[in-house]
């Protein structure tokens, strides 16, 4: 399978690299090594392990109740939606070390993290996702079973 001439495919992570479009200029991305993407998801993981510090007895609450078995059925027939799926994979990752880590050039003048910071919500949830999609193998909808939890079989595409 031939990359689009806007990607380039390299055997080193950052070497893989995607030209995106917008109106106004362009942004060069790079797919994340494995790393790079491990600390995103920490950070992220982090954050939200402290705001629920901070509502930690409604959450005892809910966990006591029988909505949580209503929720835990909800995400059950989410995973099985790729759509969803994907959103919810999107969400995973601290976007900000994403951005930093992701983005190689643009044409937007000097490239620093408060210029990454400044950017529109539109654009850097795009080159969010952008970077996520070049970094992460696709999500195949054959690989979920039943229970919306993917299979363990193992993949050399990307």
């Amino acid at each position: 399978m031939e990359a689009p001439p806007s990607e380039v495919v390299m055997a080193f992570a950052y070497l893989t690299k995607k030209q995106v479009e917008f109106p106004d200029g362009t942004v060069t991305i790079h797919k994340l090594s494995w790393r790079s993407l491990q600390g995103a998801r920490l950070t992220r993981a982090m954050d939200q392990a402290a705001s629920m510090r901070n509502i930690g007895g409604e959450i005892l609450k809910a966990l006591r109740s029988e909505t949580v078995e209503a929720a835990v059925n909800k995400v059950k027939e989410e995973k099985t939606d790729i759509d969803k799926r994907r959103l919810a994979r999107y969400d995973e990752y601290d976007r900000g070390s994403l951005l930093v880590a992701g983005i190689e050039v643009w044409s937007y003048g000097e490239l620093n993290a408060k210029a990454i910071d400044d950017l529109p919500e539109d654009m850097a949830e795009r080159l969010h996702h952008e970077i996520l999609d070049l970094s992460l193998p696709a999500l195949e909808p054959e690989k979920v079973d039943a229970e919306g939890k993917e299979g363990s079989v193992l993949s050399t595409s990307y």
